[in-house]
C-alpha cells in the first residue's frame, strides 16, 4: 500500500476532518463498507472524537462491526473533530483486505494508505499539504 499524510492547517489546527476525506474520495467511499477502529498508541487503544457523532464512532470501534459508507458519511458530518481513530474501507463485506485505511493521529494529521492510486490522487488534489510516506 502507498501512503500519504494530510497536514492542512488553519489557525493552528487541522483545517479538515474525516468528512472531508470521504467527500474527496467520492462515490467509492459511499459504496465501500467501513470498519471503525482504535489506534494503538504506546500500548493503549484509542478512539476519540468530539461532537454529536462521537459516541456512535466510539461504539462502532468498540463493537468492531462494519458500517455502510453512507452511514459513516452521515456520522462523520456530525463529528466536530476526530482526535484518534482508524477507518478501513472494504469493497464489500466479504473482502479480506481493505482498499484504503485512514488514520487520525492526535489531531495532528491524517494518514491514508491505499492500494488504489486514483484514490490517493483524489486526495492529493483535494488537500494542500500532502506528504508522501515511504
Amino acid at each position: 500500500m502507498k501512503a500519504i499524510r494530510l497536514h492542512d492547517m488553519k489557525r493552528g489546527s487541522l483545517a479538515f476532518d474525516l468528512r472531508d476525506i470521504l467527500a474527496a474520495l467520492g462515490p467509492q467511499a459511499v459504496k465501500a463498507v467501513w470498519r471503525v477502529g482504535d489506534v494503538e498508541v504506546e500500548s493503549e487503544a484509542l478512539m476519540m472524537a468530539t461532537g454529536n457523532g462521537a459516541d456512535e464512532l466510539e461504539k462502532l470501534a468498540k463493537l468492531g462491526m462494519l458500517v455502510s459508507g453512507e452511514r459513516l458519511i452521515e456520522i462523520a458530518r456530525n463529528v466536530d473533530q476526530i482526535i484518534w481513530g482508524e477507518f478501513k474501507g472494504y469493497d464489500s463485506a466479504s473482502s479480506a483486505d481493505p482498499w484504503i485505511v485512514v488514520v487520525a493521529f492526535d489531531s495532528t494529521w491524517f494518514e491514508v494508505r491505499s492500494t488504489d492510486d486514483l484514490a490517493l490522487a483524489r486526495l492529493e488534489v483535494a488537500f494542500k499539504d500532502v506528504r508522501p510516506l515511504s
